[in-house]
Order: C-alpha cells, then structure tokens, then sequence
C-alpha cells in the first residue's frame, strides 16, 4: 500500500477499525443512563422529603404513635418511612393517600391514610395500621 493512503490528514489510520467510536458511543449512553437514573433518585427523595413533612403524614404517624394497640402491636417506639403516596390539588380541594410503612421492635406494619382537605383541616376517610391479619383503626383514636 502506497505511504499517501495510509497517511490521510496527518493521521496514521493503518490500525483504525472505528473501535474507538464504538467505544465513545458506549461510554456516552451510560453517562446518559446514569445522569437519568441519578436524577430519578433524587427526584423521588425530594418529594418524598416533601410528603413525609405533610401535615396528613405527620399527623398520622403521630396519632399511631399514641395508640396503644399500635404500640403493642409494633413496639414501643417505631421508624416510619414512606411506602407510596398519591395526591392531588384542584383548586382550594387536596386528596391524599399515603401508605406508611412503620418499623418497630415486634415488626412492620403499615399505616394507609386516605384523606381530603375541607377548607383548613384534613377530613380523614381512612386512618387504619395493616398488621399481618391485624387491623387497627385509628379514627377514632
């Protein structure tokens, strides 16, 4: 092979097989794959963040946590945690329906709330600890 077509722009490209735009290619669809995976961690951690300071979250655990029932039922002194959450806004109206996952030294249960907002006060329609084939409700707690 004659030297002019083995130097192409100042380029030796005797061994170039394109492996390296093969290559280029993959590292720049597992960037993207993790910049889009990273962004939905931190996505679901932020409105996690966001429905765990709510007031019907807050209020629900609270009120597990002074029912005596629950606390014999899970142990003195347990952790909740988000398990899933729907809410909706339509003008001065919210809906909610959380399931709460709570932790404690006799095992796992979890609280579901479903709710709405009437003016400035949540209305619940469901406050209920799901333990194993235990039902406690706590609406009337």
């Amino acid at each position: 092979m004659d030297q002019g077509h083995l130097m192409e722009h100042g380029h030796d490209h005797s061994g170039d097989d394109g492996g390296g735009r093969g290559r280029n290619f993959a590292l720049g669809c597992f960037g993207l794959i993790l910049v889009l995976l990273l962004s939905c961690v931190f996505w679901s951690m932020y409105l996690s963040s966001q429905v765990s300071g709510s007031e019907p979250y807050k209020g629900a655990v609270a009120r597990a946590a002074k029912n005596s029932r629950v606390l014999e039922l899970l142990g003195e002194g347990f952790d909740d945690g988000l398990q899933r959450a729907v809410s909706a806004n339509s003008g001065e109206s919210s809906v909610v329906t959380l399931e709460i996952r709570l932790t404690g030294s006799k095992g796992v249960g979890v609280l579901m709330v479903e709710g709405r907002k009437e003016e400035d006060r949540w209305v619940y329609e469901r406050l209920e600890l799901v333990f194993g084939e235990d039902r406690v409700n706590l609406l009337g707690s």
